[in-house]
């Protein structure tokens, strides 16, 4: 029989590994460019992990421990953008593996979760340092988009068209700031979920498994909503809050009708008995830009229109 005081070491190690692999994740976020988006992104992960393992005690430390070390490496306004909007997330993963919920209960609580965090985090930001830490600086957005016109080497007609979409683009992004947190905090808690559903597939503790691909579907209430959207677009004047809330709804709704467009791609492939490598392939390539249009309107019309019970109602 193991002494206990093996289980109390091995944790303490694991402990001591994940708190590392946070840190390590949150630098290559803030120091890497193009990488760090993954870093940044699965940063929630390691404690998470920690705490289906260990339990929440072990996560507490291992939290407190990796705001600390962030503090010291970094910048102290680093260790509360980590507690305040990573953390949580942490903590919700490995609440929902400890309880019976379903996968898409789960899912949801986390993303919430994640939501409020950001939402908080911004709320605090602003008040301490009066700068929005989920936003880029518009300037900055600028400048990149000017290198990468500059880079292009357009000129003519192209060239303005260009310009005029870079000027657009910037002055646009901080409208558009509500429905990106919503949508970036949603894509976070969705990864971290499915991250974590993988490491501990096969253990006792585990977040709830997703419902399968081919069955997603979101509800019939979108479509409303979308026209509600549509009518306050139309009847609202350019950059008036009416506006603004109208493109942030609808810019949040294209994604539900995205995912729901891609769900049924891949249970068309199933019906057809496609195999894995080539169904992966297919949702690759649909998931270049040139496709997104028309994902989110074969998502909206299987909203509509029933299209699986039509084609022939067989379950992926």
């Amino acid at each position: 029989m193991a002494e206990p005081g093996r289980f109390w070491g091995a944790s303490l190690a694991r402990m001591v590994l994940f708190v590392a692999l946070t840190l390590l994740l949150f630098s290559v976020g803030f120091f890497v460019p193009v990488l760090g988006f993954v870093g940044f992104l699965t940063v929630p992960l390691p404690l998470a992990l920690l705490g289906m393992r260990d339990g929440g005690r072990w996560q507490a430390v291992g939290v407190a421990l990796a705001g600390g070390g962030l503090a010291l490496l970094l910048t102290p306004l680093s260790a509360l953008y980590y507690l305040m909007a990573q953390a949580p997330l942490s903590c919700a993963l490995s609440f929902v593996s400890r309880g019976r919920r379903k996968g898409a209960e789960a899912l949801l609580l986390c993303s919430g979760i994640s939501v409020i965090s950001k939402l908080l985090l911004l709320g605090v930001f602003l008040a301490l340092t009066g700068h929005n830490p989920l936003m880029p600086d518009p300037e900055q957005i600028r400048l990149l988009l000017t290198r990468l016109y500059s880079e292009l080497s357009l000129d003519g007609e192209r060239a303005w068209a260009l310009r005029e979409a870079v000027e657009e683009m910037a002055a646009l992004f901080p409208y558009m700031l509500p429905s990106l947190v919503l949508v970036s905090s949603l894509f976070e808690a969705f990864v971290n979920y499915g991250l974590g559903v993988l490491c501990q597939r096969g253990r006792a503790q585990s977040p709830p498994p997703f419902p399968p691909f081919s069955d997603w579907r979101f509800s019939g209430t979108l479509l409303p909503a979308l026209f509600l959207a549509f009518l306050t677009g139309v009847f609202a004047s350019d950059w008036t809050p009416g506006a603004m809330f109208a493109m942030n709804l609808k810019i949040v709704l294209n994604v539900f009708f995205f995912v729901q467009g891609l769900s049924l791609i891949w249970w068309w492939f199933l019906r057809r008995r496609v195999g894995m490598f080539w169904r992966c392939l297919a949702l690759a390539v649909f998931a270049f830009p040139v496709f997104w249009l028309w994902l989110v309107f074969l998502g909206a019309g299987d909203m509509i229109f029933d299209l699986r019970r039509r084609v022939g109602g067989a379950k992926g």
